[in-house]
Order: structure tokens, then C-alpha cells, then sequence
């Protein structure tokens, strides 16, 4: 798809797009450079606003350690809660919520991921195939026994942001023609990679579940 078709169906999200990677390319990225550095980069920034602000805040509603997932420059803050379901075989399945905060817009994404796992101690974090690999993402409420978990991440996030767009599955996998990324290394980007860069292994052969169409109404 390209920026202008994107435009009839989500004007907000193209806008976006287009002034941050699109317009005057190295135009483009230098606002978007002034984000990062602004929000990320400036640890008093990044510590008010997402360590002590909404991770905090979500941590002590939840009632359980969410371990921060903001790694880099790269355009968002990112969280998640981790269910480990280990069991005394070779391998196992845990679960865990991952959600997002876009710095451009406060565009978020919230998914149950259940991730099959080597029976040894590895860190949360680490994402080699040959320890960790995706199962299935679960990408709406009332597909999971965690439901309850997922849906309270996003009432809280809409809460503490100022106006945020939930971004559907299936636009946020919607290949965009001629989007260069900095923090990519991908050929093809999709509308998902100008707001995320998301912590999961990238194995593609995973069972995506739910409503893929989930707030796609709340775009127009």
C-alpha cells in the first residue's frame, strides 16, 4: 500500500506517518531524532514519564513486576508482564503481555504473546531463536485466559496518555511502500515498524488469534 491509500482510510495515522518519515526524509527523521532524544534519550524525561510515571503505575495496578522493555533509540516505551509456565520438560510455553507507547502520538499496542521456551535459566529478555520463539499472539480480548490482564493494560494506558490510538493488528502488519526506517533493517516496513520496535523473536511461523480489526473504528 502506498502513503496516499493509507490516507483515505486512516488519514490521522498517514499524517503521522508521512511527517515523520515521508516529508523531506532527512527532515523527517531529525523530528523524529527530537523525539527520541526529548523522550528517551533524556533519562530525567524518560524516568518522569514512563520508568516512575506509567510503568510504575500499571505495575502497582496489576499488582505483579512489569519489567521495562524501552531498549536503544528506537520510537516508543514498551512493557510486559511475564507468566512463566515452567515445567520440568525440554521445552515450555509461557505467556506474557507485551504493550507499547508510540513517543509519536501516543499510538499504543497491547498483545498476549505465548512464547515456547528452552527449560533452562535465560533471562526474560533474551530473544535467540534457539531458546525462544513466538507460538501465537493474541491480539484482542476474549481469545485468552488472560483477557482481564489485557483489557486493564489498555483502560489504564487510555487513562494516563493523552489521547491514544490503539493500533489494530492488521493495519499495524499493512506493508507501506517506500518507508524507509532508521531503526529497521527490513526491506519492507509496515505501518506498525514507523511507531514500534517491538521485543519478540522474529520467527514468522506463529498462530496470530483474535480480532485483528480490534478499535479499528476509533481510526476514522
Amino acid at each position: 500500500m502506498d502513503i496516499k491509500n493509507l490516507k483515505l482510510n486512516y488519514p490521522k495515522l498517514a499524517g503521522l506517518i508521512k511527517k515523520y518519515y515521508y516529508d523531506n526524509t532527512e527532515a523527517g527523521h531529525s523530528n523524529l531524532d527530537d523525539l527520541i532524544n526529548y523522550k528517551l534519550i533524556n533519562q530525567k524525561n524518560y524516568q518522569k514519564i514512563w520508568v516512575k510515571g506509567i510503568l510504575k503505575t500499571i505495575e502497582k495496578e496489576l499488582g505483579q513486576e512489569v519489567i521495562d522493555l524501552t531498549f536503544g533509540t528506537i520510537p516508543n516505551y514498551g512493557g510486559m508482564v511475564y507468566f512463566n509456565n515452567k515445567n520440568e520438560s525440554d521445552k515450555f510455553v509461557s505467556t506474557q503481555i507485551h504493550f507499547y507507547v508510540s513517543l509519536i502520538e501516543n499510538v499504543i499496542s497491547v498483545q498476549i504473546i505465548e512464547m515456547e521456551e528452552t527449560n533452562r535459566q535465560i533471562h526474560p529478555l533474551e530473544l535467540d531463536p534457539s531458546l525462544r520463539i513466538i507460538k501465537k499472539i493474541i491480539v484482542s480480548p476474549g481469545y485468552h485466559h488472560l483477557d482481564k490482564v489485557f483489557a486493564k493494560i489498555e483502560l489504564l494506558l487510555n487513562k494516563l496518555l493523552v489521547n491514544p490510538i490503539f493500533l489494530p493488528y492488521s493495519v499495524d502488519q499493512t506493508i507501506l511502500d517506500n518507508l524507509i526506517i532508521p531503526h529497521s533493517v527490513n526491506i519492507q516496513n509496515t505501518v506498525g515498524d514507523a511507531f514500534f520496535k517491538k521485543f519478540i523473536p522474529d520467527n514468522k511461523d506463529f498462530t496470530v488469534i483474535g480480532n485483528q480489526d480490534y478499535r479499528i473504528n476509533q481510526l476514522s
